[in-house]
């Protein structure tokens, strides 16, 4: 029996799949809207169930306004009192009539919705950008910037809804720097949303701002203080339910922290430790940096747990092993992918490129290889259908066995996975070789010298777990002020001019900059990131697009 097997199969008796899914109930119950205090709440009960099983554990609950704009391409919202929405329709004969409201579920109000009454007909709109001046808009979606493009243009009251199943979560984030939404928001189902063009309506919204957002941070740790560590994060934030989104990562994670406690010894033999992170998506991570709470400089990887355990038969979907960005490659990245093909029943797509979307943003900023197992599409997600009955507590097993043994046979077998690691980075030569036959483009050459600095980068590693010093392998041409992930709404509203000329580009121009700002701030280089989007996109990088991107990452636009 090969190691691998062996450890998964000592982790059997140790991870409990029921468990884990009482956990993801209990979570499902709260609205755990970042700046709310129920996500403090839910982060409590996570911290009071490791205790119980043994794993050291800590609650950092940070009251107030954190600054993350001045240092990251995010911020955290005020805090926002959700008491109750309605919204109602005039029949003929004069009575209101409720078509939706919180008693049903809590999506109807929009999340951090200001308060406010409206009366007036409701007019079926369609894409926000249709609007042509209706008192009260139906709109088929409702981003951050079409809600303010909105009420900017004079709509009273916003109603929403999506084509997708159930009611869809929609938010607004309002950051402190601002003045805050003025406008109440709903969201409906998509046939309720159809019957309402030309209808005398009420918008209802009682929820009120304040200015003590709490953002929670858990921490747990195995093995010893000071040892490497590899990091692990679930987000805890999400609207009730919010079940595979990310109740189920924050369960996984609990699962994980007691099976490595349980060989704790092998951990510490190997000099390897683990830290553990549940907190909201991106602030609470960035919130422990900038706090001092988590040391970047000790950490070799990191892994967000984000959707995991569903029933793909039912939420639709693979799982899939998102990975670090050349030349920030990931230890883990080649053993985890060993392990959930082994663990794991169903469909697997395997190590897939960097994509983004979750806490491994905010690592991957901080120059960290981050990672993130993940079970994608969901055809619930972000909405009021995303349910504990849609989760497996043998899915979830097998997955919280996978990661917890791939972290002991990266202690223990560490020349075999960094070689592994070397190994993984020829798939970029390869489908940079396919790119530029099919497409006549410039990956290749890029993609081959991201695999040498992969490879010196994997050997720095080597190196410093050896007791060596670091290396520093590329020149650093730029000093980062602002840190990735950076969003639509900090370029709207942050960004100065460099993030308005970015927001206006073609797509595939918009994404590209926005991966050459990610590898730029993880890496200290314009010149890696050129080559990151040279490889990616097949053509150099305009100048025009580096300069933007400086601006933007060295806050040159305050």
């Amino acid at each position: 029996m090969g190691a691998l097997q062996q450890i998964l199969q000592e982790t059997s008796g140790v991870v409990d799949g029921l468990r884990a899914f009482e956990l993801i109930s209990l979570l499902s119950r709260f609205h755990r809207v970042q700046g709310s205090n129920e996500v403090t709440v839910a982060g409590e009960h996570v911290a009071h169930m490791l205790e119980e099983l043994g794993v050291e554990a800590s609650l950092e609950n940070f009251r107030g306004p954190l600054g993350l704009y001045e240092h990251w391409g995010f911020w955290e919202p005020r805090g926002w009192r959700l008491y109750s929405a309605v919204l109602e329709r005039k029949r003929s004969d004069g009575a209101w009539e409720t078509i939706a409201s919180t008693r049903e579920t809590y999506l109807v109000a929009v999340v951090h919705s200001p308060p406010g009454i409206v009366e007036g007909e409701a007019r079926l709109v369609g894409s926000p950008e249709n609007y042509g001046g209706e008192q009260i808009p139906v709109v088929s979606s409702l981003a951050w910037e079409a809600y303010y493009k909105l009420v900017e243009a004079g709509a009273e009251a916003v109603i929403a809804f999506h084509e997708g199943p159930g009611v869809r979560y929609w938010g607004l984030y309002p950051p402190f720097f601002q003045e805050p939404p003025s406008v109440p928001a709903v969201s409906i189902e998509y046939g309720k949303a159809l019957k309402l063009n030309r209808e005398r309506i009420r918008v209802r919204v009682d929820a009120e701002y304040h200015t003590f957002p709490e953002t929670p941070v858990l921490l747990a740790r195995v093995g010893n203080e000071g040892d490497p560590a590899v990091l692990l994060v679930a987000h805890l934030c999400h609207p009730r339910p919010g079940a595979h989104d990310n109740a189920s990562g924050v369960a996984a994670l609990v699962e994980i922290m007691v099976a490595l406690k349980a060989m704790e010894e092998r951990l510490k033999e190997n000099g390897i430790s683990v830290i553990g992170v549940a907190a909201p998506e991106w602030t609470g991570l960035a919130a422990a940096f900038t706090q001092g709470l988590v040391d970047a400089d000790n950490l070799l990887a990191a892994l967000s747990i984000d959707m995991v355990g569903a029933k793909l038969d039912v939420v639709g979907g693979v799982l899939q092993l998102v990975g670090s960005p050349p030349p920030l490659i990931s230890l883990l990245d080649p053993v985890l992918d060993a392990a959930l093909s082994s663990s794991v029943e169903g469909p697997y797509a395997g190590l897939r490129e960097y994509e983004w979307g979750s806490d491994h943003d905010v690592a991957i900023g901080m120059g960290i290889p981050g990672s993130l197992v993940n079970e994608w599409p969901d055809r619930f997600y972000h909405s009021s259908l995303d349910t504990p009955d849609n989760l497996s507590p043998w899915r979830l097993v097998a997955i919280a066995r996978a990661v917890a043994s791939a972290i002991v046979v990266l202690g223990e077998r560490l020349d075999k996975v960094l070689e592994a690691a070397k190994a993984s980075t020829s798939a970029y030569v390869y489908r940079a070789s396919v790119s530029d036959a099919l497409a006549e483009g410039s990956a290749l050459e890029a993609a081959r010298k991201l695999a040498e600095y992969s490879r010196a980068y994997l050997e720095s590693i080597r190196r410093v777990l050896r007791g060596g010093e670091a290396e520093q392998l590329w020149s650093r041409d730029i000093d980062v002020a602002i840190r990735p992930p950076i969003t639509r709404t900090f370029l709207y509203l942050r960004g100065g001019e460099a993030g308005k000329k970015i927001l206006g580009l073609d797509e595939r121009e918009r994404g590209g900059i926005k991966a050459m700002m990610t590898i730029a701030a993880a890496t200290g280089s314009m010149e890696i990131a050129k080559l990151y989007y040279q490889m990616k996109t097949g053509k150099p990088s305009r100048e025009e697009l580096v300069e933007l991107a400086k601006r933007v990452l060295t806050a040159e636009h305050n």
